[in-house]
């Protein structure tokens, strides 16, 4: 447990995971802003999932700053675990440097990055497509499939926010699960805890008049 740990290794994630926490919604914020969102309509339109999901640009190369976050995070253990060494003879303080770049080290940091990179890419293939799928099945347009995949433009920001990208596959199918049960009007909606409470008393009064909601 994350509590168990040394003080010093808590006070260090507290820098270190909101660095690589942020590397990955700007990796994730960069491939929605960068989608040609006509294409992927066009794509999903003539019944091409696989291609549509190539247009995503969910690609290794988008997450180069999640690469350099887990690489300072070598680094800082690195030189947490040297901090403290004693000789074992002398009992003197052993003062050592590191910088990452050793052989080893410059391996393990590829191979854990690239791990992570690829579960994260290959993790949003399969949810892009399940979304595609779902929304192909509800008999949704293409156009409001790939919008509910990439999210709307913000006009302020100029960002796509709200869309399925980012969100792991089993995410995405909790939301899917929890659309399908407002659309039939399932009271069991109710037993998710991570529901935002503020429209219970909206989604109530359907299920008790047995009129669909509104999109």
């Amino acid at each position: 447990m994350a509590r168990d740990l040394p003080a010093k290794v808590l006070e260090a994630l507290e820098t270190l995971e909101p660095q690589a926490r942020q590397a990955f919604l700007d990796a994730m914020q960069g491939i929605t802003d960068a989608v040609r969102y006509q294409q992927i309509v066009d794509l999903i339109n003539s019944g091409d999932i696989d291609g549509a999901i190539d247009a995503l640009g969910l690609e290794r190369d988008r997450f180069g700053a999640l690469h350099e976050a887990i690489r300072t995070g070598l680094v800082a253990g690195g030189m947490m675990a040297l901090t403290g060494l004693k000789d074992p003879y002398a009992g003197t303080k052993i003062i050592l440097g590191f910088d990452g770049s050793a052989t080893m080290a410059e391996q393990w940091a590829r191979t854990a990055s690239s791990g992570l990179i690829t579960a994260i890419v290959e993790d949003q293939k399969d949810m892009a497509r399940a979304v595609i799928q779902a929304g192909i099945e509800a008999g949704k347009g293409p156009r409001s499939t790939a919008l509910e995949l990439v999210g709307r433009v913000n006009k302020v920001t100029g960002q796509r926010e709200g869309g399925f990208i980012g969100l792991t596959n089993q995410q995405a199918q909790w939301a899917l699960n929890a659309e399908t049960q407002l659309r039939t009007l399932d009271n069991s909606y109710f037993d998710r805890v991570q529901r935002d409470k503020r429209y219970d008393r909206m989604v109530l009064k359907a299920i008790q008049d047995g009129k669909p909601l509104a999109e």
